[in-house]
């Protein structure tokens, strides 16, 4: 809801200056612009690449309206910031596939979905870290491991300098993970891998 008709539906005519909800209304005015900061720096945060490659294509209006629709569509509802951005990747790809607000470059849904996965990665709990275990026990996943599909080649463009404007088609998988050090971790997933992780999922290995 914008500003006004809040303020309308909270206290009617008595909002207006010299009135007795004239400083509530103008308190709630400043919270809200309180709130807007935070959400806008929290996209900004986890999708700087897909920011830029927004603005680029169309404009910095274009992302901040891109952001009040999902935030329209995904109220804010948990009190970790960054969760919830959760649907913005998805949200992104919609975007592009109904050009819903006008055309967007087709790789962007791919592109998010990678820097909301490196964040994930990096923040992700881990059983096997906290209790010590990663030697422990039969052959498994860490439980910090992901497996994503891409129709780009993502994490090559985004190697270059200077970066071309579009990434190539080309279909792949990336494999996310926390190293012992705890840093976030990608590469492709080779043919070989990607047998052994389903051996491992569908529990094919034994002890």
């Amino acid at each position: 809801r914008d500003h006004e008709s809040t303020v309308r539906d909270l206290y009617g005519d008595t909002a207006a200056p010299g009135q007795p909800h004239a400083t509530d209304a103008e308190r709630l005015r400043i919270y809200g612009r309180f709130c807007q900061i935070h959400r806008e720096e929290t996209v900004d945060l986890l999708f700087p690449h897909s920011k830029t490659v927004v603005c680029a294509a169309r404009s910095q209006a274009a992302w901040d309206e891109l952001l009040r629709r999902y935030y329209d569509a995904h109220p804010m509802h948990h009190f970790e910031m960054c969760h919830n951005a959760q649907a913005f990747a998805e949200f992104l790809g919609e975007a592009v596939s109904s050009q819903a607000m006008g055309p967007l470059p087709d790789f962007l849904g791919d592109l998010a979905d990678l820097e909301w996965w490196e964040w994930q990665i990096a923040v992700a709990p881990s059983a096997d870290e906290t209790s010590g275990r990663q030697d422990q026990g039969p052959l498994r996943l860490s439980d910090t491991v992901e497996l994503r599909a891409y129709r780009y080649d993502i994490l090559e463009w985004l190697k270059k300098d200077p970066r071309p404007p579009a990434p190539p088609p080309r279909e792949n998988f990336l494999i996310y993970w926390r190293d012992r050090d705890l840093d976030e971790r990608k590469d492709y997933a080779q043919p070989h891998e990607l047998i052994l992780i389903k051996a491992l999922i569908e529990g094919l290995l034994g002890d």
